[in-house]
């Protein structure tokens, strides 16, 4: 069996044997996948396709959550990244993206780069980069962490919601908006960026808050520090509320209701194959710096 190399934060190495495969479910990534899957097992590379993947495929599957491997490989968009990242077992299971998506600013490398990608996985010609996750919790139960963000929005287009906003136990604000951003580092060029954020470096690990459309415009956004705990209540009144955790889970609010968010216990972890990130933002964002 072929093994590589899995190069950590530190200077360790551990040997791996072992990738997961996970695909959008579209007729061009499935072919790709199949690809993906020939091309490590001629290396003589263990491989586990995630069962749906798997079905379409016509070969055998594993769930996501029963999967253990060194490194699972995505092939799609962000949103395939997102849901491996919230389904995946251990976490801090490498996530290594190939992107088929639109922007695909979380994916490492395009199909075209497939054979050099598998072969810098066999060579040992990566590195593992991890980042901060938001433990989310709705009354007291916990919810799936968010790698980019959790938001607080109103479930009735055009019509606000009052949300009070604690920082550590204290008054932290209180008004009328659309919604709330709790983004990590890796967030900050997603829906916060878009609502107003600023680009958060890979290497700073914060926590964001962005007021989404509130009615006061003085409101700005603000960059917490990694420890901060953050309550968000519901207040009565407003239109109905909902969470949306990445875009991937929802979860409905009631009036009163609070979501607790901190920096969860478990991380994300991604193959690096080139420091890339601000590159990254010209390419893909088209931001001059």
């Amino acid at each position: 069996m072929g093994t590589f190399l899995l190069s950590c934060a530190g200077g360790i190495s551990v040997e791996a044997s072992s990738v997961g495969l996970m695909a959008k479910l579209s007729e061009e990534a499935i072919a790709l996948a199949r690809r993906a899957l020939f091309l490590l097992r001629s290396k003589r590379v263990k491989v586990y396709v995630e069962e749906n993947t798997a079905r379409l495929m016509g070969v055998e599957g594993v769930p996501l959550s029963k999967m253990r491997v060194n490194i699972l490989m995505t092939i799609g968009g962000d949103g395939t990244i997102l849901r491996a990242a919230q389904q995946v077992t251990p976490p801090e299971t490498p996530l290594l993206g190939i992107n088929l998506g639109g922007l695909g600013f979380l994916s490492e490398a395009s199909p075209e780069q497939l054979s050099e990608v598998i072969e810098q996985l066999i060579c040992g010609s990566f590195t593992v980069e991890y980042r901060s996750k938001l433990a989310v919790f709705h009354q007291g139960k916990r919810l799936p962490d968010a790698l980019n963000e959790l938001l607080v929005i109103t479930a009735r287009p055009s019509k606000v919601i009052e949300v009070e906003v604690r920082k550590d136990g204290y008054p932290f604000y209180k008004g009328k908006m659309d919604g709330v951003i709790v983004s990590t580092t890796t967030g900050s060029t997603a829906y916060a960026l878009s609502a107003g954020g600023v680009i958060v470096d890979p290497e700073v690990d914060i926590i964001e808050l962005v007021f989404v459309c509130p009615i006061s415009p003085c409101v700005r956004p603000i960059i917490l520090p990694p420890t901060t705990v953050l309550e968000v209540k519901v207040g009565e009144g407003g239109a109905p509320a909902m969470a949306s955790i990445d875009g991937q889970f929802l979860e409905e609010l009631s009036e009163g209701s609070t979501i607790m968010v901190r920096r969860s216990e478990h991380k994300a972890a991604f193959v690096k194959l080139r420091p890339d990130f601000y590159s990254k933002l010209k390419s893909k964002m088209h931001i001059q710096l």
